[in-house]
């Protein structure tokens, strides 16, 4: 068959998934979907193919198709497809051309999705579980602590015997007073008798 300008098809499996379909859906068709293209001619940019899916075929585009190249075997693209996409396009055709019931289009290959990103939270929380401290930080944390609590004890002992000779001291301090008031007491009573016994001679 030689095909014209004006009439020229092409099978073949969608790469990427960008491409928009020109039939009724309107839809991107899926990547790893088999297409069907129609090529046509542009002055200004050369060959331009439009795409569509296979359940968006229609009866006359694929008697266009036949006519064109005889069988569907023949259409350019239709031998890079393997065995089961092969048959689900001759299924396409067939039932199109008769007016039957479409059967879902061969599976696309799928791609696991991306793992999630953690949230900025978990992340962190992460990363201090990955960095938390080291056996040595928390010893030296332990020893650290145990240093001031020693020395604070020290400390507080020091000053409860520093009150407690202060304490003491003002109490000695407070006897030699008494003692001398009582040694003046003595004293002036004794200079009042001698006085007296001078008088009464």
């Amino acid at each position: 068959p030689n095909p014209s300008m004006s009439s020229r098809y092409v099978l073949g499996v969608d790469p990427s998934g960008r491409a928009g379909c020109k039939g009724k859906c309107k839809e991107k068709i899926p990547k790893g979907e088999v297409r069907f293209g129609s090529v046509t001619e542009a002055a200004w940019d050369g060959d331009q193919t439009f795409w569509r899916r296979l359940t968006c075929m229609t009866k006359k585009v694929c008697q266009n198709a036949l006519t064109a190249y005889g069988a569907i075997q023949d259409i350019p693209g239709f031998a890079n497809l393997d065995g089961s996409q092969q048959a689900h396009v001759v299924q396409v055709f067939d039932a199109t051309i008769n007016g039957e019931a479409l059967l879902p289009p061969a599976a696309a290959p799928t791609e696991p999705p991306p793992a999630p990103s953690p949230p900025a939270a978990k992340k962190k929380a992460a990363k201090r579980a990955a960095d938390g401290p080291t056996a040595e930080k928390v010893q030296k944390k332990r020893d650290d602590g145990g240093a001031a609590t020693k020395a604070g004890k020290s400390h507080a002992k020091a000053a409860k015997t520093k009150a407690a000779n202060a304490a003491k001291e003002a109490e000695e301090a407070e006897a030699e007073a008494q003692e001398a008031k009582t040694r003046s007491s003595a004293a002036s009573a004794s200079r009042a008798v001698r006085a007296s016994a001078r008088g009464a001679a």
